[in-house]
């Protein structure tokens, strides 16, 4: 049998050339959703910004932005402008991060500071169960030539009751703020530039008031206002209900969880009912949808009103003056001012009478808040608000008008039964949906999957949306009264359902699943496919299934590192199996084992290096522990003394001892020295048979304002 190659060719050309029409057709037809893109494209200028490692000079980018714009501008009637936008947009991203990362008042403490004296302004208050944290700024410290510190957070232990907006004199330690333990870690650092946090510490003795209206400002007298109204409703709220309910109401009122109890916390995780104690788009379109049916129905009984003005339009007003105000209370957290900006663009469209959801809308609310604060970002709650949002809104735009009508015809029938059975459908729909666009993440960050979280949702969401949420708008109009307990005792029954809801959902087996984390790039083929999918309208929006399924693959694929270093003591872990490490260690509760273990999804077993560990693979003593591996030798000096000797007959050698002697030129072993693990912290190396490759937490950061210099 011969096998026509010219034929074979033929075919293989004519599929090619179909499925490029195929492509350039449905890009035609989807053209108008061009728009819906623009956050994708800043968030990938956003994130080139903060994961490159070089730096661009900030005029240079900004005129490649302005550049591409005018290009656009003069040529827009060709039809590849849109190309040129697209960059314009990716380098405005970059811009835009780049400029408010340069421009933050922060600057880091760049040595520990103990136990010195500081004047301070508190700023900032949370609670907890025996201590208190503070924020302070203004910060005096007494007999030390240093830079002036911009804001700082300390850890107190107090006595007499102190206020936001209180001068105290106090001994402190601070220490400048570390950066991430693991590669592709959350970056402490990091957070702290954007926070504008100079120093973390802790008190050292007592704290005294020493001036309670001393220096403020107009301005500083309405934010102190806030900050003890806050303050004095939250210790109402602990005075009246028990402190697992009062806490959760305290997180849904105030915006503080520091309260929480610790087990409080896990089974709401483990449940999948976090995202019910931060104050986020949920909770906002909650007290939005409330106020603004509530007083729909209140002027709608007025026919006077009714039939002369559009009660429409001042219900939605008035949704966006209470949300306002509900957002001062909370504490005007990140995910709180993204939730009340997308709101607010909802009803300024009910009030110029436009679709007041679409996923325009939600494009147009990522855009500012990823101007406005680039670093939002990084931050899961971003992430996972966006994701399902957009996802929500795709699954109701793909439902075509036929479709559309049999629902409708569904939910207007008469029998209560379809009517229920059609409010269950929508909620199990909502929560399985909801839980799917924020499952990477998910993992990504916390390493838990809820399986069961839709079916915990399914239940505590419309308990908190029908019965917590309207006691909570009643028991802050209640407040000014002294009357609030008689709105906290009812939120009290919904609360301790919420409760017990989550500790049954948590107990039951394979609840939680534990998973690593993903690479990062992984997240980001989910992140890229997920859009595609959502974003497009007509048929080769499947497409976006290809990178996402990929991703998984990557994700199950990914190869764990051979040997782990950590940065905060002299501990190593090697592994023995693909899922099993064994550690050596001086400390087993080490904050740096409790990560390993969440981040890798791995068994620890805990050796001392101190015992004399003697096996085929790990060889310890008081000198240093030699570890071999596919016919290579990591040695981990602990004494100085034999480091001379090691560097002759290894291929790695790590030295945990501050001597500055290293390996020389001659030596067949490459070298890292304590410098090397304290500067540019944790490790991950992965041995092959031809070389070491070597990942360290600051790699691709150096450049960074927040680096350590």
């Amino acid at each position: 049998m011969t096998i026509n190659i010219k034929n074979i060719f033929y075919k293989f050309n004519l599929n090619l050339t179909n499925y490029i029409v195929y492509l350039q057709d449905s890009f035609q037809k989807d053209r108008d959703r061009l728009v819906l893109w623009v956050p994708v494209l800043l968030s990938f200028g956003i994130g080139f910004y903060f994961y490159l490692p070089f730096a661009v000079p900030f005029i240079l980018a900004f005129f490649i932005s302005l550049i591409c714009f005018v290009c656009a501008f003069l040529l827009r009637k060709k039809s590849f402008v849109w190309l040129i936008i697209s960059y314009g947009i990716l380098n405005l991203g970059f811009t835009v991060a780049q400029y408010q990362a340069e421009h933050k008042k922060t600057f880091f403490l760049t040595r520990s500071l103990k136990k010195v004296e500081i004047t301070a302004r508190i700023v900032g208050l949370d609670q907890f169960s025996n201590r208190q944290r503070l924020t302070l700024d203004k910060i005096n410290i007494a007999n030390m030539s240093i830079h002036q510190l911009h804001r700082i957070k300390i850890t107190a232990h107090t006595k007499e009751e102190i206020r936001v907006g209180d001068w105290i004199k106090t001994f402190v330690n601070l220490d400048p703020p570390n950066s991430r333990l693991l590669p592709n870690d959350f970056d402490f650092r990091r957070q702290a530039w954007f926070d504008e946090v100079d120093a973390f510490g802790y008190t050292v003795g007592l704290v005294d008031i020493i001036n309670k209206d001393f220096h403020k400002s107009f301005s500083d007298q309405i934010f102190l206002t806030i900050e003890n109204i806050r303050h004095k409703i939250t210790q109402d709220i602990l005075s009246i209900l028990p402190i697992d309910q009062g806490s959760i109401a305290v997180a849904l009122m105030i915006g503080d969880q520091s309260i929480i109890p610790k087990n409080i916390l896990n089974i709401m995780r483990d449940s999948g009912l976090a995202h019910l104690l931060s104050i986020s788009g949920l909770h906002i379109s909650m007290v939005a949808g409330l106020l603004f049916y509530s007083i729909r129905a209140l002027f709608a009984g007025i026919s006077f009103i009714t039939l002369r003005y559009s009660v429409k339009k001042w219900a939605a007003i008035c949704s966006i003056i209470g949300c306002f105000f509900y957002l001062i209370l909370s504490g005007s957290a990140v995910p709180t001012q993204r939730s009340f900006l997308m709101i607010m663009i909802v009803m300024v469209a009910i009030l110029f009478d436009r679709q007041p959801i679409s996923m325009r809308l939600v494009v147009w609310a990522a855009t500012i808040i990823l101007i406005i604060d680039p670093y939002n970002l990084l931050k899961p709650s971003f992430q996972m608000s966006f994701a399902a949002v957009t996802a929500l809104i795709a699954v109701y735009e793909y439902f075509d008008t036929k479709t559309k009508n049999r629902i409708r015809d569904l939910k207007n029938y008469k029998t209560q039964i379809n009517k229920i059975i059609f409010w269950i459908i929508g909620l199990i729909g909502t929560s399985l949906i909801a839980t799917l666009a924020t499952a990477p993440y998910a993992v990504f960050y916390f390493n838990k999957l809820p399986l069961m979280g839709f079916i915990s949702n399914m239940i505590a969401v419309p308990i908190t949306s029908f019965w917590i949420m309207p006691w909570i708008m009643v028991a802050f109009i209640l407040f000014p009264f002294g009357l609030e307990h008689w709105a906290l005792w009812p939120m009290e029954w919904g609360l301790t359902i919420v409760i017990k809801i989550a500790a049954q959902v948590a107990q039951w087996k394979g609840a939680i699943l534990f998973l690593p984390s993903p690479p990062l790039f992984c997240l980001v083929l989910i992140t890229l496919g997920g859009c595609w999918v959502c974003l497009w309208k007509k048929s080769w929006r499947f497409l976006g299934f290809l990178p996402i399924i990929l991703g998984l693959i990557l994700t199950f694929t990914q190869k764990f590192p051979d040997i782990i270093v950590s940065n905060q003591s002299n501990t190593f872990a090697f592994k023995t199996t693909p899922q099993f490490y064994n550690t050596v260690t001086q400390n087993k509760n080490g904050s740096e084992i409790n990560l390993w273990s969440k981040k890798i999804n791995i068994d620890q077993r805990y050796i001392l290096f101190r015992d004399k560990i003697n096996n085929n693979q790990l060889k310890c003593d008081y000198w240093a522990c030699r570890y071999k591996i596919k016919e290579k030798i990591i040695t981990f000096i602990y004494q100085p003394e034999v480091l001379e000797e090691e560097c002759k007959n290894s291929d790695l050698v790590i030295n945990f001892t501050y001597s500055s002697q290293t390996c020389l030129a001659s030596d067949r072993a490459e070298f890292l020295s304590k410098k090397d693990i304290t500067n540019k912290g944790g490790y991950f190396i992965w041995v092959t048979d031809e070389e070491f490759k070597i990942e360290n937490s600051k790699q691709n950061q150096e450049s960074k304002p927040w680096a350590f210099k």
